[in-house]
């Protein structure tokens, strides 16, 4: 923990002391046709009237005795009302490629949501910005509920770490039973973090880690997943990646068996 909190006061103060590059100084947002080759270089909202397909694009669940239960599209759709304002509609499962209880997709159609994201510093290496929204994290049993969080970048260099924590309220189909981390029905703290490395302009390397938690059962049920991945970008707007990532390697009843596979598209217009 001690080295952690080094690391990260070190990237503060590397970002802190770091020269602004031009392109954080314009005061013109990059467009579609402009939008920043290294991931660690970009805005966390769009530009106005800009539209970015991205998300989960597949995910398939690499589970000891469920491989490929279950597998599924979860695209986003997000768009920029103004420079500072992104609205946005969101999967987390999404559409069930193979429905059925025995892979936990009841229904073809698993989930949906609808996000907003308030960027109050942007540009530099240090952004900033608010997140809410709502979700119906499962149809069926209906489950729905509102989330409110933060994104935090700090870049130095080539380096960059991603603090993204939020908290989820359920409001509709609470339960009492033990929860599904994964698939909240009442309050779930989250708070996913990634380290990412620019190893070149259009490739990005990174980790991903975090907590997820119950707040009814604090301390007692616990996730702390943990994946490696990788962002190329194409050109300015379409970005292609994937990421194998244990999603519960070192929780409460942590270990290898949940393991998902997943593959990912970015198009922006």
């Amino acid at each position: 923990m001690g080295t952690l909190r080094l690391f990260v006061l070190s990237l503060v103060a590397v970002a802190m002391t770091a020269p602004v590059s031009r392109a954080d100084t314009t005061l013109l947002p990059p467009t579609a046709d402009t939008w920043p080759l290294p991931v660690n270089e970009r805005p966390l909202t769009l530009a106005s009237g800009m539209l970015e397909l991205r998300g989960d694009t597949f995910r398939a669940s690499l589970s000891e005795d469920a491989v490929g239960e279950p597998i599924s599209l979860a695209p986003d759709v997000y768009v920029g009302i103004d420079r500072h304002l992104t609205v946005g509609f969101t999967h987390r499962v999404g559409v069930c490629l193979t429905p059925g209880e025995e892979s936990g997709c009841p229904t073809a159609y698993h989930d949906a949501g609808a996000e907003v994201v308030y960027s109050f510093m942007r540009g530099g290496n240090v952004q900033m910005a608010f997140s809410g929204g709502i979700d119906a994290p499962r149809f069926s049993p209906f489950t729905a509920g509102v989330h409110a969080g933060s994104v935090t970048r700090i870049r130095g260099g080539k380096i960059a770490f991603v603090l993204e924590p939020n908290l989820y309220l359920g409001l509709l189909g609470r339960s009492n039973d033990t929860e599904d981390l994964t698939v909240p029905t009442r309050e779930v703290l989250r708070v996913p973090v990634s380290l990412q490395f620019q190893a070149q302009p259009q490739t990005n390397i990174f980790a991903t880690s975090g907590l997820r938690e119950s707040l009814r059962d604090f301390g007692d049920s616990y996730e702390i997943p943990l994946g490696v991945g990788a962002t190329f970008a194409l050109n300015h707007r379409l970005d292609l990646g994937g990421e194998f990532r244990l999603d519960d390697l070192f929780g409460r009843d942590g270990g290898f068996a949940r393991r998902i596979l997943i593959l990912r598209a970015a198009l922006r217009v």
